[in-house]
Formats: structure tokens, sequence, C-alpha cells
């Protein structure tokens, strides 16, 4: 299920298109761990995706929190 979540949460997260420049980096590098196998490598971009949602997508930004703790 923790896989799952991670999955949707990424997927949520790379779809957004109001995202300030400076998360473009964790973006891509969210978009490049979505096409791998491994759900594991979706926790660091997510993670650097955090700091550039608490302001327009809080409600992305807590569920995120739930999963990937700091």
């Amino acid at each position: 299920r923790h896989a799952a979540d991670l999955r949707r949460i990424a997927g949520q997260i790379a779809a957004l298109t109001d995202l300030p420049a400076a998360a473009r980096t964790p973006l891509g590098e969210l978009h490049e761990a979505l096409a791998r196998d491994d759900p594991a490598e979706l926790i660091r971009p997510l993670t650097a995706t955090r700091p550039h949602l608490t302001g327009t997508h809080p409600d992305l930004a807590e569920q995120l929190d739930t999963l990937t703790p700091p």
C-alpha cells in the first residue's frame, strides 16, 4: 500500500503546472523516478518537491509528510 500511495502522490505532484521554476529539477527527477520500477526511488525527489508545495498546495504537502516523514 505504501508503494501505491507514493506513486499516487508522485503522479499528482508531477502533473502540477503552477510550481515555481526552482521546482523544475526535483520535478524532473520525480518524472524519472516514476518511470522506474522501485517506488523507493520516489522518496528523494518527493522530499525535494515538498518546499515548493507549501504555498500553493498545502494539502499535497501534508499528504507527503505522512508518507515521507522528515
